[in-house]
């Protein structure tokens, strides 16, 4: 058993913990773009450029660009051929790119969220393109479907909140 070389009764390092230091090769505590195809490769599956953007969007929570230790283990956790969604392919990624292009389109104050009052029009957009049912009680109105998307209740949905949602709505 692995006891992150602190010897018997030290504290454990999760499998998540150990795979995410061996993979951040630079030392920075995060796993960049360049380290997470690698990661990807050696656990065999190879990805392109686009397809490792596409990754980094749906891994990285917080969308700075880099992926932490909480986002990996997070990631990580979902297990077994879910956690390897982030392996897309030619129309997922472009998706992918078109929610993003979406999403910043309707970000009017490029803030990195959208706020309720910008909401309205993304929801009445994403209602005209058959992407929001308004047979569904989840998404009937701007509030409700708001609600749904806004996942960590903070007034405000970030794109990754945006892709995790289109992603779950099949979209892509």
């Amino acid at each position: 058993m692995y006891t992150g070389g602190m010897g018997p009764g030290g504290p454990k390092k999760s499998l998540a913990a150990i795979v995410f230091g061996k993979n951040d090769k630079d030392g920075s505590g995060a796993i960049d773009s360049g380290e997470l195809s690698a990661l990807c490769y050696e656990m065999g599956y190879h990805l392109d450029a686009e397809q490792v953007k596409a990754a980094l969007l749906l891994i990285d929570k917080d969308s700075n660009g880099v992926i932490t230790l909480d986002e990996f283990e997070k990631w990580w956790k979902e297990g077994g051929e879910k956690r390897w969604r982030v392996q897309l392919d030619d129309a997922g990624v472009k998706a992918l790119n078109m929610a993003v292009t979406h999403f910043q389109y309707f970000d009017k104050d490029q803030g990195g969220t959208i706020s309720t009052e910008e909401f309205r029009d993304l929801y009445s957009n994403l209602c005209e393109n058959g992407i929001i049912k308004k047979e569904d009680p989840r998404t009937r109105s701007a509030s409700a479907s708001f609600r749904g998307f806004d996942v960590n209740e903070d007034g405000a949905i970030t794109l990754s909140e945006y892709i995790d949602w289109m992603h779950e709505a099949g979209y892509f």
